[in-house]
């Protein structure tokens, strides 16, 4: 009898460490242009709480890294609800069960490797006047091992195109490696075109700065 109950509380007490186990991570790239038509998840009829990927759920579900049977019960840290999440470029979690365990899917959407922004006038002033407005290390800090320096806390405006956490490897033919020289671009962006390099979720990007001449500087039309 005795060793019947040390034999239960023993068979318990794995159950409970198995259920606190940390989930299997696991990584998925996807290109934005793949998430095409998301179809709505209906909420699961079993014993877990959450969406239920059928098995016509979709190729979206599918690219993200979701298998029909899954149970997602929270996107971003957020609990789920009848509202799907759209995902955009950057990283997203997916918690959910699979088979009744415990799975983490890390989901990094990336966005197209060439894009164009074009900046006026005003756009370059706004620019320099946010520039000016912050402290040493507020924009970026340079790379330890490797060249490059990485975006802190971009308060810019999404105009130029960086986000926070990427890693800026060179504006046009200059390369990037204080926080001094990202500034220094920034603040002077030259007309036409400029290249920028910059590694973003593990990617190589070219973002092009399309800068405007000033109405002053256009010539005239005859």
């Amino acid at each position: 009898m005795q060793h019947s109950r040390l034999v239960a509380v023993s068979l318990l007490a794995l159950a409970r460490a198995a259920s606190a186990a940390p989930p299997a991570v696991i990584q998925v790239d996807v290109d934005l242009e793949r998430l095409d038509r998301e179809v709505d998840l209906r909420f699961s009829d079993g014993d877990s709480i959450g969406l239920a990927v059928a098995a016509d759920a979709g190729p979206y579900w599918r690219e993200i890294g979701c298998k029909a049977g899954d149970v997602i019960e929270r996107i971003d840290n957020d609990p789920v609800s009848t509202l799907q999440t759209n995902f955009s470029e950057g990283v997203h979690s997916v918690e959910l069960l699979r088979g009744g365990k415990p799975v983490l899917l890390r989901v990094v959407v990336h966005g197209p490797q060439l894009r164009t922004v074009h900046l006026t006038a005003n756009d370059d002033a706004d620019v320099v006047d946010r520039v000016n407005g912050l402290g040493p290390g507020e924009l970026a800090i340079p790379l330890k091992r490797a060249q490059g320096v990485r975006i802190v806390e971009f308060r810019l405006g999404s105009g130029l195109e960086l986000r926070s956490g990427d890693i800026v490897l060179a504006v046009g033919t200059r390369a990037m490696t204080t926080e001094a020289d990202l500034v220094d671009a920034v603040k002077n962006i030259a007309f036409g075109h400029t290249d920028v390099t910059l590694q973003r979720d593990g990617r190589t990007i070219t973002v092009t700065w399309e800068r405007e001449p000033d109405a002053s500087t256009r010539s005239p039309k005859h």
